[in-house]
Formats: C-alpha cells, structure tokens, sequence
C-alpha cells in the first residue's frame, strides 16, 4: 500500500517524469574495472599473507628439527603464545564484525528506529564478565581448545581487512554525509521520521526491541559468543599472559564499540538519503539487506574503484569471520575428534594434514550453505535466532561447571538436551509465525512522497501497523532472549537433577575449573597435601634456622 500526492491509498503503477524504478536500477548496479582491481587486490593480498606466514613457518621447524612434539599445533593453533596486544585485539574486532553486522545493524536502525543502539550497553557487561570470570579460567588452564592456525596467518590477515572494512565505512559517512546537506540535515529528517527515541522500559518480553531485551538478552548473546566462542577464546589464549588477553579486551570493547556505532549512524544516513522515497517500497532494493550497497551505489558509484573499496570491505568482515571459524574448527577437530582416539601421539606431518584437510572440508560446506541461507529473510535478526539453538544450551554448559561444582556430568546431559530441546521449538515455531505473518513487527512510517521516478508499489512495503492483540505464546518471545533462555534452562534444570542423580563429590574438583571468586571455597585433596607439605618444609626450614 502506497501513499499518494492526495493522501490516498493505492497499489497502482506511480507515474513520475522521468526514469523508471528499473532504469535507475541497472544504472546502481555497475561495476567498473576500478572496482574489480581494488576487489581483486584485497584477495591477493590476503593469500599473500597466509602463503608468507606458512612458507616461514615451514622454515622455522626445518631449522628446529628437535623441535618439541606438538609445536606444529601449537604455533598454527595459538601462534606460539607469543602475538602481540595490537593485531590481537585488531583481529578479536574483525573476527567478531562480520558482514552480517555491517550490513544488519544498519538496516535495522533504519527500519525499526535506533532502539537497537542500546545493546552498547551489553558490551560494558559482556566485558566485566569477561575480565573476571572467563579469561582467568581459560587463561590459568592455557589449552588449545575452549573445549577442553595458522593463527599468525589469520590475526595478520584481520588486521588488513579491518583496516580496509573501517576506510570503506569512513569514506560512505563522510561522503554520504556531505551529499544529504551535513549532519544537521541527517538529525532533523530522522527526527521527523521518528528514528530518534529514547530507551523504552517496557517490561513486555515479546517486544522485538526493549531496553531490557537489549540489556539483558544482549549480555548473555554477547558474552557468549565471546567467551565460549573458540573464534574468540582462540586469540585471547594466543597472547603470553593474563595481563595481556585483559589489555587486548579493553582494546576490541573499544573497536567494538566505535564500529558498532559507525554502523548506527550508517542506518541513519540511510533514511536521510532516502527520508521521502523508500527504496523497499520502491523496489530499488529487493531485500532490506540490500539498503547499506544501495547507499554505497548511490554514494560512490561514480568514483572509481571506490564502490569496489566497499564490497571489499564487506567481503573482508565475511572472511576474517570465515577464517576465523575454519581455523578453530581445525583445533576443535584435533583436540576433541582425533587425539582422544588415536593410540599414539600424532606426528607433526599427521598434525599438519589433518588440520589443513579440516579447513578445506569446512569452506566447502560453508560455501555451499550460501545457497540455503539467502533465501531466508533479514541476516541480523536470523543470525541472533538460529545461533542460540545450540549456542544457549552450550552455554549454560559452560556456566554449570564454572558456577556448580555439584553438577556431575549426567546432571549436565539432562539439563543441556533440555535446553536443546527447548531452544529448537521456540526458535522454530517462531519461524513458521513469522513465515505464517502471525508474529509482525512494528516498523518506522516511510513515505514514497518524494520519489522522481516510475514504480510500482510493492504490498505491504510501505510500512507495518500495530499487530492485532491477541494470545501470545513461549515462542513469541523476543529473539534476544533466546540465548538466556537456552542457558539458564539447562542451567536450572542440571541443578535439580544433581538432587536426584548422584552428584560430583567437591573434593574431586579442580579449582581451576570454577570461576576465580569460588576458587577459595574449593581444595582438592592434591591441593590440601601440597599446602601441608610447604607448611611441614617451611617448619622444618625455621628448625634448621634455629
């Protein structure tokens, strides 16, 4: 339904002099050898860094042929614990902004207002629990695995393509900003468009965007896939102390933060580009996750490679992400699928083949789910759903044997399948709702007012009504809950059953599994005799003294 000069509702052809919606369409979608030449260098230059890194690995264990059993692993899983604060935290910034964040965030600041932006304050949590509670455990433990590459290669590699992913997104504010009349003009027409609002209290926990969904749902999503994340956990553990994974934190909270407000501000910019002409109604853009490259087109199209600087900068934040991901996945292979079923330790060779065959084996699987997840609706919202499914339950995994000694590894079956269970029917009857339109939600008025070309109305583009009131259900619950409840479930639901199961006795417990506050509370028995033994040796030295 579109809005006419006379305030009419219509769904017939808009005739506007001059060019029609496909016309201007064909002429966004160009790209000129300039942009092909600036695209095709980013890759290079990425394949450059991993073929250097490699070749001068290879170098260095030719040399150090008594070299340690295991270095092989070590140096491509965590570098050798030896990388620097800087890239590290430059690739915690790239690994965790992908091109799902570059190109959702933005939209969904133009489509439902900047109530989104509040989820910053998630991040101050996600960085105090951080600090506190997961670092020093994977850090005293120094394992491979958060469960339990060429890692040099890959935090270089990040820190090229973030470099290249913040230049793409500075050059579209400023210019874009320039082309709207100032950051005055990008204030006043959000503000008429009613994008500006204050943080909304509501209680509701079916709401899509609260201030509470934000703060609380946002903590235990971010938290999450930054401290039981292997794409995370990986670089903290790659650094040679504590004291450096906390400095590297502060760093990527930092990056985090400015980047995620640069892609807020982009959401505004496109609503002021477009304040009086909606491309999705339009049908300029297909899709809403087509808004931010339809900014760009409209930007930078007729300057030279600059809309290919773009797309780069967009393909960078998917492959640090991607590169990210194949790495650890290699050390979770190794760690947890090979070693533990193998009958003698493996040889630097076997070590080497099994982690680049793993690699290989994953990218060809991800680029064949291409396929299935571009038919499935906007990127930021779908990734926050699916994830938690098994990313809540994995969590609460995690929180049971930091939190709960008691909690044995049965208690912990029972209540991660519970979760697991849980999780799949809420996040898949709430897509079938959303499919089935009974779950919609409320968007920000546009207006096609304005509009100098011919097009016609797309149904239902313009904008979405209030949603009739009725029953609503477990499954209506807001998408940024979804990981606390996956993980406070199974939580809950191991704790009781370690009153009916036999529970873990606490004398068998290492301390430096439980979170570092509870750490004073528990002693193994091991613990206990080695305290015994430097209080006896500490005796026996005074007596001696004496």
């Amino acid at each position: 339904m579109v809005i006419d000069e006379d305030g009419l509702l219509t769904t017939e052809s808009v005739k506007r002099p001059g060019p029609s919606v496909e016309d201007i369409s064909r002429s966004l979608q160009r790209f000129n050898w300039p942009d092909y030449v600036v695209f095709v260098l980013m890759l290079i230059s990425c394949m450059v860094i991993g073929v250097f890194f490699g070749y001068k690995d290879h170098q260095k264990h030719k040399r150090q042929k008594h070299a340690r059993r295991g270095s092989e692993a070590l140096d491509y899983l965590v570098g050798g614990r030896k990388m620097k604060i800087i890239p590290v935290s430059v690739s915690l910034v790239a690994s965790w902004i992908s091109g799902i964040s570059l190109l959702g965030t933005s939209t969904e600041i133009y489509v439902y207002g900047v109530q989104y932006c509040y989820i910053v304050c998630a991040v101050v949590l996600m960085g105090l629990s951080m600090n506190y509670i997961f670092l020093p455990v994977f850090h005293d433990l120094q394992i491979t695995s958060a469960y339990e590459g060429g890692l040099k290669a890959v935090v270089w590699t990040d820190v090229i393509q973030t470099g290249i992913m913040v230049g793409a997104m500075i050059i579209v504010i400023i210019k874009g900003t320039a082309d709207v009349g100032g950051l005055s003009v990008v204030i006043e027409r959000n503000s008429a468009g009613g994008r500006f609002e204050p943080p909304d209290f509501n209680l509701d926990p079916t709401a899509r965007n609260t201030f509470w969904t934000l703060l609380i749902g946002g903590t235990f999503f971010w938290t999450s896939t930054n401290s039981i994340n292997q794409n995370m956990m990986q670089r903290y553990l790659s650094l040679p102390s504590l004291g450096s994974a906390r400095k590297a934190l502060v760093l990527f909270l930092i990056g985090t933060t400015t980047l995620l407000a640069m892609c807020c501000y982009n959401g505004l910019l496109i609503f002021a580009m477009y304040h009086d002409c909606d491309p999705l109604s339009t049908g300029l853009a297909k899709a809403k996750d087509q808004l931010v490259p339809l900014l760009v087109m409209e930007v930078l199209g007729e300057y030279p490679g600059l809309a290919g600087l773009f797309v780069a900068g967009i393909f960078s934040a998917a492959l640090s992400s991607l590169s990210t991901a194949l790495n650890s996945l290699s050390a979770i292979v190794l760690e947890d699928f090979c070693k533990p079923f193998v009958s003698k330790p493996l040889t630097e060779t076997q070590t080497r083949y099994i982690m680049r065959f793993t690699v290989l084996a994953f990218g060809a699987l991800a680029v064949m789910m291409v396929i299935v997840v571009e038919k499935m609706g906007a990127v930021l919202q779908l990734s926050m759903s699916l994830g938690p499914v098994t990313l809540g339950p994995l969590f609460g995994l995690f929180l049971m044997g930091f939190f709960f000694p008691r909690i044995n590894g049965s208690c912990a079956i029972v209540g991660t399948t519970a979760g697991l269970a849980l999780m799949s029917y809420i996040v898949i009857r709430s897509q079938i709702s959303i499919a089935l339109k009974e779950i919609v939600f409320v968007e920000k008025p546009v207006t096609v007012a304005g509009c100098q070309y011919e097009f016609t109305p797309k149904n239902g583009s313009l904008f979405v009504e209030d949603p009739m009131p009725g029953e609503k259900s477990l499954h209506h619950v807001s998408f940024l809950y979804y990981t606390m409840i996956g993980s406070v479930v199974p939580t809950i639901v191991g704790y009781l059953s370690s009153f009916i199961l036999p529970r873990s006795k606490t004398d068998d417990i290492d301390p430096l599994l439980l979170a570092p506050f509870l750490r004073r509370f528990y002693h193994t028995r091991d613990s206990k005799a080695n305290h015994m033994t430097e209080v006896l040796h500490e005796f026996e030295t005074k007596d001696i003294q004496l």
